[in-house]
């Protein structure tokens, strides 16, 4: 693409020519020359035209199979270094399922290696260090909207993936020959980042800026990892969902501010009660 210097003296230098003929033909001579100008510099050439023709017209079928999830976990381990919690996660899944599918479905093998997993770098510490939805979720998340198009599915596994962050004792992921050791476990009870990382580092001592920390998150997404290929492994099988979470303890909470509670609606899924307590709940 031009800068918008030179396209705007191309511009006036046409623009001037177009003042010796009459404002009638000018209309009509300016719309050709301007669209034969445009054409020129900023449509591709037959080629390429087809060649995008050609691209366009391969079908890529964004059906997944059945992973190994150590194998997927061991990798999420490792990716983490490149571009921590989302990242990880969610090339850890879709990197192992390229090399899955590369016979058995190659298109989609291509697609999966040439997409931009970088772009997935901004969900780590949730959000660009912001504390918010933890980066391992968010990355699994994004793997299974790849392979479901049904956003309800897609809800449901990760109410599913939720569930297991929340009430599970976390990390379980033992690297070989890992210099962090014992590794604490803690229960998170919330997917954000910043409550899930507090909760670890008041049970081990640990600060939240230490190397000891950043192993653990290391883990953390590995099980994350693991945990989502379980799922879609699951789903792969049979094609159904677990609708069978155990009560969550804050739904005393969702009965009164819920959508059919008399209470201030909340519309939330996430545990109410790591943040908000009874004195400083909504009436």
């Amino acid at each position: 693409m031009l800068p918008s210097t030179e396209f705007d003296t191309s511009f006036q230098e046409l623009c001037d020519r177009m003042k010796k003929i009459s404002r009638r033909k000018a209309i009509g001579a300016t719309g050709l020359a301007v669209g034969a100008y445009l054409s020129g510099k900023f449509m591709p050439t037959a080629g390429a035209s087809s060649q995008v023709a050609n691209n366009e017209s391969e079908h890529v079928e964004w059906k997944h199979v059945k992973l190994d999830p150590e194998k997927v976990a061991a990798r999420a381990y490792e990716l983490y270094s490149e571009g921590s919690c989302m990242y990880a996660s969610f090339k850890s899944i879709c990197s192992s399922m390229a090399e899955a599918v590369v016979d058995s479905n190659p298109s989609l093998s291509k697609a999966l290696r040439d997409f931009p997993c970088h772009m997935m770098k901004y969900g780590h510490s949730g959000l660009g260090g912001q504390g918010s939805l933890c980066g391992a979720l968010n990355g699994a998340g994004a793997a299974f909207g790849l392979f479901i198009k049904e956003k309800s599915t897609v809800d449901a596994l990760l109410a599913e993936l939720c569930s297991f962050y929340e009430s599970a004792k976390l990390p379980v992921f033992k690297p070989e020959n890992s210099k962090f050791e014992p590794m604490t476990q803690a229960i998170s009870r919330s997917v954000l980042c910043h409550v899930s990382q507090t909760a670890w580092c008041r049970r081990s001592g640990q600060s939240p800026f230490s190397d000891f920390r950043s192993d653990r998150c290391k883990r953390l997404t590995a099980d994350v990892a693991a945990m989502a290929v379980n799922i879609l492994n699951r789903y792969a099988d049979n094609a159904t969902v677990n609708n069978n979470l155990k009560e969550k303890e804050y739904q005393r909470c969702l009965d009164c501010h819920g959508q059919n509670g008399e209470g201030i609606k909340v519309s939330t899924k996430m545990n109410c009660a790591p943040c908000h307590t009874m004195e400083d709940h909504y009436e």
